[in-house]
């Protein structure tokens, strides 16, 4: 059975399917029905990986399909040729050593990945690095996690980023990064990052509970020996 991951339907109005093991399926309705894109060992010019989590036909290069793959990284498809040429990018925490996921284009033929592991990419449009977003845990700006899921446009130009961990909102003009908060995903100022991160990093804590057992009593009491502005942080279910 061939379980498919993603579809998209081109100008043509061929349509093309990624799936999990079994690499590309085209199908074409007017002329053979469906055709199999698949690795092949020793071809240069074949998909990097049977694996497609990404799929995208081009709006600047015509007759160009954007391939993400897991653990191959990056394809683009060139239909005059039939050939597959692999995009090449700096890989460092990627969970499957090369994962592209989801795949935006921008009015300049620049491109922006959602990897596994490495965040998000920004490419120009020769495929080189512009830009990494990823998730630090002081940083009020930064992505929200490391694995992107999906990436879309909006008419404005902004690219809404959806990660494991919450979604993320980047400016068509600063091309600054905004978290977006909700219930679970809780989005605080940047300056409590920075007041929390300053005094965690302090020896001389006032109170504190670092190891929790099953069923343990975590109740811990403080003087407040005059009025002024305290800070309290907790973790977990505190």
């Amino acid at each position: 059975d061939i379980i498919f991951t993603r579809a998209t339907l081109d100008k043509t109005g061929i349509i093309w399917f990624g799936s999990t093991i079994n690499g590309i399926m085209k199908y074409d309705s007017s002329r053979e029905p469906f055709i199999h894109y698949k690795y092949e060992e020793g071809n240069k010019n074949s998909i990097s990986s049977n694996q497609i989590f990404g799929l995208l036909e081009s709006k600047v290069n015509k007759g160009k399909i954007f391939v993400g793959t897991r653990g191959g990284g990056l394809n683009v498809f060139d239909q005059n040729n039939q050939s597959f040429s692999q995009i090449k990018y700096k890989v460092i925490n990627d969970q499957f050593g090369g994962s592209v996921r989801s795949i935006a284009e921008g009015d300049d033929g620049s491109l922006w990945l959602g990897t596994w592991g490495d965040g998000l990419l920004h490419l120009d449009k020769n495929y080189r690095e512009i830009n990494r977003y990823t998730s630090d845990s002081i940083s009020f700006n930064s992505l929200s996690n490391n694995q992107v899921r999906i990436i879309k446009k909006d008419i404005e130009g902004n690219y809404w980023i959806g990660t494991n961990n919450g979604l993320n909102l980047i400016s068509a003009k600063s091309k600054q990064n905004k978290r977006i908060g909700n219930l679970e995903t809780r989005v605080y100022p940047q300056q409590l990052y920075e007041i929390a991160n300053k005094y965690l990093s302090k020896k001389n804590k006032q109170q504190s509970i670092s190891k929790v057992g099953d069923f343990a009593d975590l109740t811990k009491s403080f003087n407040v020996i005059k009025p002024r502005k305290y800070l309290v942080i907790s973790g977990g279910e505190g």
